[in-house]
């Protein structure tokens, strides 16, 4: 994540103007839910089925809000 975010600063420094993710509220919770979850998924070394199963809920979660109208 800091590989990508020092450029980024970079590059709002340069150009002079904010960089805006352009996320809803819910894109948002279901972006910071997805890291969340994947850190505490890849720094356990072990996984576990309940692990996967929030993940595929997270997942369907992020399927339903597409289609939604």
């Amino acid at each position: 994540m800091r590989k990508i975010a020092a450029p980024l600063t970079l590059i709002n420094h340069l150009i002079d103007r904010p960089i805006i993710l352009g996320l809803e509220h819910t894109d948002f919770a279901l972006l910071v839910l997805t890291l969340a979850l994947s850190v505490i998924t890849f720094t356990s070394g072990r996984t576990n089925m309940l692990q996967g199963v929030v993940h595929l809920l997270l997942f369907v979660a992020y399927i339903l809000l597409i289609f939604q109208a």
